[in-house]
């Protein structure tokens, strides 16, 4: 939690200081592909994060990761196939420092876009407005 407090402190007041809540959560078991995400309404702007599974691994589907995704893990996490798909497998190092360096800064990203309005309709706009400013602050390893 201080690793996140340090983190917030290194972006401008006015591009953080919405954010309500940061909140750590448990996986629905049925689903265990979401790994954050932002979210604004009732005055509140947070950010949700679930942690790894306890094999510090990503499942990225049966068919060969996209260039984007190859590259969003790149640094991290050793990208494979397995007999089950492909996989995105980190130490606990490379966990810590994803989530600080990566995932983090994408969903403030979103978070920045909220309160400055420029959220839009197609949701790869904002996904690329969000990995661009993650990208901005942390250079691809």
């Amino acid at each position: 939690m201080e690793d996140v407090k340090a983190l917030l402190q290194t972006y401008a007041e006015e591009d953080v200081s919405d954010i309500t809540h940061i909140w750590f959560r448990r996986h629905n078991p049925k689903d265990e592909s979401i790994q954050g995400y932002a979210v604004k309404g009732s005055g509140v702007l947070a950010i949700v994060l679930y942690p790894l599974r306890g094999n510090l691994e990503i499942d990225l589907g049966k068919s060969r990761p996209s260039g984007r995704a190859l590259k969003w893990y790149s640094g991290y996490a050793a990208v494979s196939r397995a007999e089950e798909g492909w996989k995105a497998r980190f130490s606990l190092a490379s966990a810590r420092s994803y989530y600080l360096e990566r995932l983090l800064p994408h969903e403030i990203a979103h978070c920045i876009a909220y309160s400055q309005g420029r959220m839009r309709h197609a949701g790869y706009k904002n996904e690329n407005f969000a990995d661009n400013l993650a990208y901005a602050r942390y250079p691809v390893r």
